[in-house]
C-alpha cells in the first residue's frame, strides 16, 4: 500500500512540473546588434522589408542591371543580415519597386513600375511581380496604356486571395498633364478586375493603401484640396472603388505622408514630414486618426535641420516605430551647417499617445537614410534604406538591426 501511495505521489508530481513548463514562456533569442552594407558596387537601395514566412527578412529594392540601367533586387536575409539569396528582375529598360508584401501562400508579391515589359518603351507602367518563398518568379504582369505614365506604390492582399494596388498616374491626353491618384483591383493571377481614378484638378497620388471592413482605405497627398501646397490625402471607398469619404491633413504650408498602419482600434497612424508644423525647416510628421478618419492627435518630431519619417510599424507594446533622415546640425558663428556627418538615419520610438520614447541618430560621414523597418520577435528593430559608399554616386543598401532601445 505505501509502494502504491509513493507511486501515486512521483506521477502527481511529475505531471505538476510538466504542467508548470508547459506554462513557462519559452526564452527569447537574442541576436547581436549589426550595421551592413548591401551591394554598394554602383546603385543599391533598399526601398521595403517584411518578415520572411520561415526566419529572416526579404528586402526589396534597386540595384543597376547588367544592361546599365536599374532592375528591381529582392535580398533574403536572415536574423543576422546574412544574405541567403539575391535576385534581379527587369531588362533593357528602368524597373523599380516601391512595396513588397508577404502572401498567403508563402510568397511574396512586389509593385512598382517597368518601362520594359509596358505598352510602351519609356513610359512607365505598373508592374507587378509574384515570387515564391525561394525568390523565383511566378508571375510578372503590367498595367497601363499607351497614353500615361503611372506607378503602382503601393499594395496589400484581399480577402477573395487577389490584391488592390495603389499609385499614381499621369495621363498624356491633357493638354496640361497633372496626376491623379489611382486604385487597381486584381485576382491572386495577376488579371485585373477594376481600376479607379481619383483626384482633382492639380496633382495627387496613392502612397499606402489598407483592407478595412467593407473596402479601402487609401492614405496619399494632394494638391487639388485641403489648405496648403500640399496636404496629406486619405479616402475610404467600397469594395467596388466608391467614394464613401475623404479627408486632408495639414497646414498652410506643404505637409505629405509616406507610410501608414492601422491601429487596434481600428483607427491609423500616418508618417511622413511637415514644413507648417516644423520647428524650424522640415520636420517628421506623424498623425493619428479613427476609423473614419478624424484626426486624433499629431506630432513633429526633429530640430533646426531636415527630420522626415519614411517608414511606420505598430510595435508589439501598442506604440509605434519610424524610420527615415535626420540631418546632422552643427552650424558655425553663421548659422551655417559645418558637420561633415551629412543625412543620418533617424529612429524614432513613440507610445500610442505619439509621445516620444527615445530618438536614435544612426550613421557617421555621408549619407544614410531609412525608408522602411520590421519589429522582430525578441523586439530588436530591423531597418532597410540606402547609405552613401565610395563616392557621392554610389550607394549601398543600408541594413540595421538595433535592440529594442535602439541602440546599435
Amino acid at each position: 500500500m505505501k509502494q502504491h501511495f509513493l507511486i501515486i505521489t512521483l506521477l502527481c508530481t511529475i505531471f505538476t512540473l510538466s504542467a508548470k513548463a508547459d506554462k513557462m514562456p519559452l526564452p527569447v533569442k537574442t541576436y547581436s546588434s549589426f550595421i551592413k552594407v548591401l551591394g554598394g558596387g554602383k546603385y543599391d537601395i533598399g526601398v521595403s522589408i517584411v518578415k520572411a514566412h520561415d526566419n529572416g527578412y526579404v528586402i526589396a529594392g534597386r540595384s543597376v542591371g547588367t544592361s546599365g540601367n536599374m532592375d528591381m533586387s529582392l535580398w533574403k536575409v536572415d536574423e543576422n543580415g546574412n544574405v541567403k539569396w539575391n535576385y534581379k528582375f527587369g531588362d533593357s529598360e528602368t524597373e523599380e519597386v516601391y512595396d513588397i508584401i508577404q502572401t498567403k501562400d508563402g510568397g511574396y508579391i512586389t509593385v512598382g513600375s517597368s518601362d520594359s515589359y509596358g505598352l510602351s518603351v519609356d513610359l512607365k507602367d505598373t508592374w507587378v511581380v509574384k515570387i515564391s518563398a525561394q525568390g523565383k518568379l511566378i508571375w510578372r504582369q503590367t498595367y497601363g496604356d499607351e497614353n500615361s505614365i503611372e506607378e503602382g506604390t503601393c499594395i496589400s492582399e484581399t480577402e477573395d486571395g487577389g490584391f488592390i494596388i495603389g499609385g499614381k498616374i499621369i495621363s498624356l491626353t491633357q493638354e496640361d498633364p497633372s496626376g491623379d491618384a489611382f486604385v487597381l483591383k486584381i485576382d491572386n493571377k495577376g488579371i485585373q478586375e477594376w481600376r479607379k481614378t481619383y483626384g482633382g484638378a492639380k496633382n495627387d497620388e496613392a502612397v499606402g493603401i489598407l483592407p478595412v471592413d467593407g473596402g479601402y482605405t487609401v492614405i496619399g497627398n494632394t494638391e487639388s484640396s485641403g489648405k496648403g501646397k500640399w496636404d496629406v490625402w486619405m479616402f475610404n471607398i467600397d469594395l467596388k472603388g466608391t467614394t464613401k469619404w475623404e479627408r486632408t491633413y495639414g497646414g498652410g504650408d506643404t505637409e505629405k505622408a509616406n507610410e501608414f498602419v492601422q491601429t487596434e482600434d481600428g483607427g491609423f497612424v500616418f508618417v511622413g514630414y511637415s514644413y507648417t508644423f516644423a520647428e524650424a525647416s522640415l520636420d517628421c510628421w506623424v498623425v493619428k486618426t479613427d476609423k473614419d478618419g478624424q484626426q486624433m492627435w499629431h506630432k513633429s518630431f526633429g530640430g533646426l535641420s531636415y527630420d522626415e519619417g519614411n517608414g511606420i510599424t505598430a510595435t508589439k507594446d501598442g506604440g509605434f516605430a519610424i524610420t527615415g533622415y535626420t540631418e546632422v546640425w552643427v552650424p558655425d558663428e553663421y548659422g551655417d551647417n559645418t558637420s561633415l556627418e551629412g543625412f543620418n538615419t533617424l529612429l524614432i520610438k513613440i507610445d500610442s499617445k505619439g509621445q516620444k520614447q527615445w530618438e536614435k541618430s544612426i550613421g557617421g560621414v555621408k549619407e544614410q537614410r531609412g525608408n522602411s523597418l520590421v519589429e522582430a520577435k525578441n523586439g530588436d528593430f530591423i531597418i532597410v534604406g540606402s547609405k552613401q559608399t565610395s563616392d557621392q554616386n554610389n550607394f549601398g543598401v543600408l541594413l540595421i538591426r538595433t535592440n529594442s532601445n535602439g541602440s546599435i
